[in-house]
Parts: structure tokens; C-alpha cells; sequence
């Protein structure tokens, strides 16, 4: 933590440095910022490396988090069980990371690149309201003791727990990207996904 904090401290005065406060653009700030500068080349090599380094890490994030979150639910017989199982050797969840990775993998390879930043933060909403979803049906549904309209009132809350989180992704995805199209020429393709990753 200690390390990241110190990073994200550099980069803010870097920047500072580098532009005036009120001259920051909020949506690529190291792009104006080298263009200003007049070093194109960091522009060019620098953010896009910085930007496919933060998707690669996103993702890897994701595909770990993913998988111990469906091993739980797994565990709690609302996923297929196999996904519960854990290596006995490394005592990691090696079946869901495993999966996982080749469904995460299959979807990126024919996505393009845009659309998959859109889907990384889409991805991470997924999973984050999938478990809570998961949580409230194991508290209140009891498969032959739950009567037919408690059942019914909780597949309505559920639904509407849904809806609203998809709303509340798309809302944030559209306003980055919106953010970054009004900024005209002086943004890059790559300014554009990385704006859509950090919509959360």
C-alpha cells in the first residue's frame, strides 16, 4: 500500500510540474501533458504502455478474484461443483482459476480493443453483484419451505438488484466515454480505453 501511495504521489507531481494545475486535462493528463512538453515520443510509447499495462493488470485481477468468488458460490451448491475444487499440492483454487482463464481468454481474442476495456469494467460489476446476489437468495429462499410469494417478492428484488447495478455501469462507461470524445483531437484511442477502464 505504502508503495503504491508513494507511486500515485510521484505521478501527481509529476504532472504538476509538468502543467499547470488548471491546465490538467482530466481525462489524459500525461498525454497533453508530453504534447505540451513537446516529447511526442513519450506520448506515444509511454501512455500506451502504461494503458496496456493497467488492462493486463485489471484483467489479471479480475480472472483471480472471479475464480475464488465462484469457488465459494461453488461451495454454497449454486454453481457447479467442480468449481469448489481446490489442488491439494498448492492448495489454490486451480479448476475455477483454470476456467476462468480460458473463458476470459476466449472472449478477449475475438473482442476488439475497445470493446474489451468496456467489458473489463463490466466484468468487475459482474462479479461484484453476483456474489450479493448469491448471498441474499441463500438467506432467503429454502428450496420446499419458501412459500410461493415470498419467493416470488425476492425474484422481483432480485431483478431490480440487477437492472440497477447494469444501469449504474452503463451510466459511468457512457459519461467517460463522453468525457473524452468532448475533448476533441488532443485525445488518442488509447486515451479512450484507458478512460473507459478507470470508469470505476
Amino acid at each position: 500500500m505504502v508503495v503504491t501511495i508513494t507511486i500515485y504521489c510521484l505521478l501527481a507531481a509529476t504532472i504538476c510540474l509538468m502543467q499547470p494545475f488548471n491546465q490538467v486535462d482530466v481525462n489524459a493528463p500525461f498525454t497533453i501533458a508530453f504534447q505540451a512538453a513537446g516529447m511526442n515520443w513519450a506520448k506515444k510509447y509511454i501512455v500506451a504502455i502504461g494503458a496496456l499495462k493497467e488492462m493486463t493488470t485489471v484483467l489479471l485481477a479480475s480472472i483471480i478474484s472471479q475464480a475464488r468468488y465462484f469457488t465459494h458460490i461453488a461451495r454454497t451448491h449454486m454453481a457447479p461443483p467442480f468449481l469448489a475444487a481446490v489442488n491439494e499440492k498448492t492448495g489454490t483454487h486451480v479448476t475455477a482459476t483454470v476456467v476462468m482463464v480460458v473463458a476470459n481468454c476466449t472472449m478477449a481474442f475475438f473482442t476488439s480493443l475497445d470493446i474489451l476495456a468496456n467489458l473489463v469494467s463490466i466484468a468487475t460489476l459482474f462479479v461484484f453483484s453476483l456474489v450479493p446476489l448469491a448471498l441474499l437468495v441463500r438467506c432467503y429462499y429454502v428450496s420446499g419451505e419458501t412459500q410461493d410469494r415470498d419467493r416470488d417478492k425476492l425474484i422481483l428484488f432480485l431483478v431490480l438488484i440487477t437492472l440497477s447495478s447494469i444501469g449504474s455501469g452503463l451510466h459511468a462507461t457512457y459519461d467517460a466515454a463522453k468525457d473524452v470524445e468532448n475533448k476533441g483531437t488532443n485525445t488518442t484511442d488509447i486515451d479512450v480505453i484507458a478512460a473507459r477502464t478507470n470508469a470505476f
